[in-house]
C-alpha cells in the first residue's frame, strides 16, 4: 500500500510499506526534501520510498525510485544501519534536489 505525504511540495513523498522503520525514513526525508524549491510545476518530481529490508549483521536497505510524470528518473540506494538514517536521508535529498533541477 502507497501512503502520500506532503503532495504540495517539489517532492511528493510516497511510501511503500507501513512499517516503522520505513515510515520513520520517510518523515526524515520528508523534512530533508521540504527545502527543495522548484520555479515550475514541470519539475515535481515523486519520490517512492521502499519496504526497507534487513541485510543482516545490523544492517538495512533503503532504495527510493524517483519518478516524472509515472516515468522512472532515477533511484537513491543506501546500505547503513537503523541509527544511522541521516547519512541516506541526506543522499536521497541530494539525489532529489539534483533530479528537480534536471527537467528534459
Amino acid at each position: 500500500m502507497l501512503l502520500a505525504m506532503e503532495q504540495g511540495s517539489a517532492v511528493e513523498v510516497w511510501t511503500g510499506g507501513d512499517d516503522g522503520l520505513t515510515q520513520r525514513f520517510a518523515v526524515l526525508f520528508q523534512a530533508e526534501a521540504a527545502d527543495i524549491q522548484i520555479t515550475d510545476v514541470h519539475h515535481r518530481i515523486q519520490a517512492v520510498i521502499e519496504q526497507i529490508v534487513s541485510k543482516g549483521s545490523g544492517k538495512v536497505r533503503i532504495v527510493v525510485n524517483f519518478e516524472r510524470d509515472g516515468k522512472h528518473i532515477g533511484a537513491s540506494r543506501c546500505t547503513t544501519t537503523e541509527d544511522n538514517l541521516a547519512g541516506c536521508v541526506v543522499r536521497a535529498g541530494a539525489a532529489a534536489e539534483r533530479l528537480t533541477a534536471n527537467v528534459r
